[in-house]
Formats: C-alpha cells, structure tokens, sequence
C-alpha cells in the first residue's frame, strides 16, 4: 500500500506542529542542515517539495546510498561534506536510532518526544538534551 501511494503521489508523511517555523528560524540563524533518514530519497523528496521545505538542507542522506542508522555513515559524511567539527554538530531526532549514530559519530544529540519513541527510550539512548516542543529546538541551539 505504501509503495502504491508513493508511486501514486498522494499520500506524504505528515510534518509535525511548528516545525517549519523552527526551521526558517534556525536557516536563518545561519546552521547548516541536514536529513538523516533510513527512508528512501523519492518519498522524501516528495514530502519536502509538498511541504515547502526542501530549501532549508544543505545535505540530505537516505538508506538509498547509505548503511541505515544507528551506523554512523550519515553523520559521517556530512560533517566532512559540510566541514564542520563534531562538536558543532547536533543530531536530532526522535528515535532511538537517530540517538545512537549520533552517539556513535561522536556528535552531540537532541531527542525530540513528538515522534517514533517514547521519551523514556530516548532517555535510555543518552541522548544529550530531550525537548518537549519544537521551540525549545530554537532555544537550545540558539544558547549554545
């Protein structure tokens, strides 16, 4: 059904409250980002272009040409891509996985509680910071 969908075009993933304005904010601020998915590029592309977000990236990495998370492929490739330290970089995400290569690339991780696992999973990953509202993206980053 999901590849007849996708195939099809009508049905896209959904992008979660406050989001985009999150993003114009921290495109703004000058960060780089970034995706890191264990989806395909097609569906993806589809969702950005549907959403009017595809601007805001710099780089984008999908299972289609890497080793899927938690390996560490993805973050690997963007921070030498993009020429940045592992210590300016901040893996966000709201699994477990997203987590992990983090972890395993040696980047600092932000977990996000609106998406796939629960917060106390992503407490068990050690993820560096946990946030509650997409606002508090801003506000960390913007802190640092």
């Amino acid at each position: 059904w999901y590849v007849e969908k996708d195939i099809e075009g009508t049905q896209f993933e959904p992008l979660f409250e406050n989001i985009k304005p999150v993003l114009e904010k921290l495109y703004q601020d000058g960060w780089n980002l970034g995706i890191a998915t264990n989806k395909s590029l097609r569906g993806l592309n589809r969702g950005l272009i549907h959403h009017a977000i595809e601007d805001f990236f710099s780089i984008i990495m999908t299972a289609d040409n890497f080793i899927p998370k938690p390996n560490k492929a993805m973050a690997m490739h963007a921070l030498r891509t993009l020429k940045v330290k592992n210590s300016e970089t901040f893996m966000i995400g709201d699994t477990v996985y997203d987590i992990k290569m983090g972890k395993n690339a040696k980047i600092n991780t932000i977990a996000v509680i609106w998406g796939y696992n629960a917060k106390e999973e992503l407490k068990q990953a050690s993820a560096d910071y946990i946030v509650n509202d997409p606002s508090e993206l801003v506000e960390i980053l913007r802190g640092l």
